[in-house]
């Protein structure tokens, strides 16, 4: 499970894509907890959820005073908790470098590509209209770069989020440049990131990639980047699960419901949320209280899919419907509106595993959906060699 702690939903950024934007006027500047509160509030859920990691995040969470910041990580630190941040990259200052030694904090980057293709990333107005120059952007893009390589230079563990829009993904010229891209980050240190596809409502609709175009330039750039030594979710994460190791894949393939996530967040008012992309709907839903309730591995939802939906699908019990929050319209209840593009993409990664060991038996096309989920969510592991489960004795 992921926590991730909001210390504020404001941003120096007015992205294109951003669905904090929804949240309106409603939202605090910051949170109304000094840090010593909100890292004790932060501290017990952690140890009620058995995590060991703590992920700042936002809005943009080097907003909150560097004061604040510091002593919201020495406790935290203190209390044997791993940190993490996911940041813009663009109010990042030595003495920000300097905490993020100190307390060995991993840091996580938004940035969708040069600044030629990276034009997501920015500030809009809520007509989706650029409210800064293309030059004025491509000097935002190059400092968040730069920050990026003080980062490493520093011995800092630096990952990338990238955001697929038609932007950096909407033709062949377009996913040359973001390969382009990742090759640079390759050079300068950073091997590893998410390839995020973009969706929501208004004004980012024109420039959502069709589950088609998004398939097509997923495997396009995978053969551009495969041997490059990069980690790059999705094709990492079905690479696991393809591979039987279910456990550590992104939260997309784990069966999430929109109330009952893999992600809890605390919000700048201290209320506890399901994962941060459900602020996507315009507001700030309470997670459903199930922890150590029966029902909370019983994946109502996938179960529900899988029979109807998902029903033909060859890989459904691999990506079980993906993020809630990426259903049409808003609709959880129903699959991710990219579940096409996973179930092909699974399909594609099993074909080039199997080109480098061609006797191994994965997991993709098992006959009873059903079954293997109900198997795998009760400890049972996939032998890769043999083919079918090996489960842990009932008592």
């Amino acid at each position: 499970m992921t926590l991730l702690v909001m210390p504020t939903l404001s941003c120096n950024f007015k992205c294109l894509y951003c669905y904090n934007r929804l949240l309106g006027k409603n939202v605090p500047e910051f949170t109304k907890y000094d840090p010593e509160t909100l890292a004790a509030k932060t501290i017990n859920l952690a140890k009620t959820i058995n995590h060991q990691e703590i992920v700042l995040h936002g809005g943009e969470p080097l907003l909150w005073n560097i004061k604040h910041l510091h002593k919201f990580m020495d406790i935290i630190s203190k209390a044997g908790y791993r940190i993490a941040i996911q940041t813009n990259g663009s109010l990042i200052t030595d003495k920000h470098i300097q905490l993020f030694r100190k307390y060995n904090v991993s840091v996580g980057v938004s940035i969708d590509g040069f600044p030629d293709i990276g034009y997501a990333r920015g500030l809009y107005n809520e007509r989706g209209e650029p409210l800064i120059s293309k030059e004025v952007n491509e000097r935002i893009v190059s400092n968040v770069l730069r920050n990026i390589e003080k980062l490493v230079k520093n011995g800092i563990n630096v990952g990338v989020i990238i955001v697929l829009s038609k932007y950096n993904f909407g033709d062949d010229s377009k996913i040359d440049r973001l390969a382009e891209f990742i090759k640079y980050l390759r050079k300068i240190g950073v091997t590893s990131g998410r390839l995020n596809p973009v969706f929501g409502f208004g004004r980012i609709e024109p420039y959502e990639l069709s589950w088609k175009d998004l398939l097509y330039g997923y495997k396009l750039l995978w053969y551009k980047i495969r041997d490059l030594g990069v980690s790059y979710s999705p094709y990492v994460d079905i690479s696991k699960a393809l591979l039987g190791n279910f456990r550590d894949v992104v939260c997309w393939f784990h069966g999430c419901g929109f109330f009952d996530s893999f992600v809890w967040t605390i919000t700048p008012y201290g209320t506890i949320a399901p994962c941060d992309r459900a602020l996507g709907f315009g507001k700030i839903p309470l997670r459903a209280d199930i922890y150590n309730n029966p029902i909370a591995n019983s994946k109502i939802r996938v179960y529900a899919l899988l029979q109807t939906e998902l029903k033909n699908s060859r890989n459904g019990h691999i990506h079980r419907g993906g993020c809630p929050s990426e259903s049409p319209n808003g609709d959880w209840r129903h699959p991710s509106r990219f579940w096409r593009t996973w179930d092909e993409l699974i399909e594609f990664m099993s074909e080039e595993i199997r080109k480098i060991i061609p006797n191994i038996k994965l997991p993709n096309n098992y006959p009873n959906k059903l079954e293997f989920v109900e198997k795998i969510d009760r400890g049972c592991a996939w032998n890769i060699w043999r083919g079918g489960f090996a489960c842990p004795q009932s008592r």
